[in-house]
């Protein structure tokens, strides 16, 4: 299977692109050194439902949907947020 050879054999951590919590959650107890990034398809136009997403610690990455991408001012209020927890 695909996973088990990245897993196995892969000097570089592998990540999966997941959709669904109930995939995350099978994979996470499978493939516990993946790291997981949540899914545009997900479709997630809420700016603070997506905001939950990204606080969410399962993920790595999330990829919001394209509605929100223009959404500047409230994207770069999560980034600065990051940037002071990285900094204390």
């Amino acid at each position: 299977d695909l996973c088990e050879m990245f897993y196995k054999e892969s000097k570089a951590q592998s990540g999966i692109i997941v959709h669904s919590d109930l995939l995350l959650n099978y994979l996470k107890n499978k493939y516990p050194n993946f790291y997981f990034v949540s899914s545009t398809t997900k479709v997630i136009t809420d700016f603070e439902e997506f905001k939950s997403e990204v606080d969410r610690k399962e993920f790595s990455y999330v990829v919001p949907d394209f509605r929100l991408n223009k959404d500047f001012e409230n994207l770069s209020r999560i980034f600065v947020q990051r940037m002071l927890l990285v900094w204390m």
